[in-house]
């Protein structure tokens, strides 16, 4: 964490990043548990920062994108088909590219339930899934 904040040039967080090491490795728990969440909530105003403020505020606002209804149809297919066949590599390949685009918040959230059902092998909670939101 230390080396990708010092990367983007954030300097505080990645000497925080830097600090919380060095406690884990003197096994001092107690400041641990007391500077971690002044660390993750540093870094979450830090990537807040990042976030495009045109997306934010469309989808803050339940604005939905021009989602590519094709794509999104054929790649949940797939996902669909990888599932049947027990294939947990084809199904991730096929969410992957779908992650790569802008969808509306009921894609975005379909996707990420694919996606944690996948750490699970859950293939048919996934082929379910699929079902009811292209139904």
């Amino acid at each position: 964490m230390k080396n990708a904040l010092a990367n983007v040039n954030n300097t505080y967080l990645s000497a925080m990043a830097l600090k919380l090491e060095q406690l884990g490795r003197d096994n001092n728990i107690k400041s641990i548990t007391s500077e971690t969440p002044v660390f993750l909530s540093a870094l979450k105003a830090f990537v807040n920062e990042l976030r495009p403020r045109e997306e934010e505020s469309a989808l803050a606002a339940g604005e939905t994108t021009n989602e590519n209804k094709q794509l999104l149809s054929g790649k949940l297919q797939e996902i669909r088909a990888a599932c049947g066949d027990w294939d947990k590599s084809k199904a991730r390949d096929s969410l992957a590219v779908l992650r790569e685009k802008r969808w509306s918040k009921e894609t975005r959230e379909l996707l990420e339930k694919i996606n944690e059902q996948l750490l699970h092998s859950d293939f048919d909670e996934i082929r379910d899934e699929i079902d009811k939101f292209t139904v």
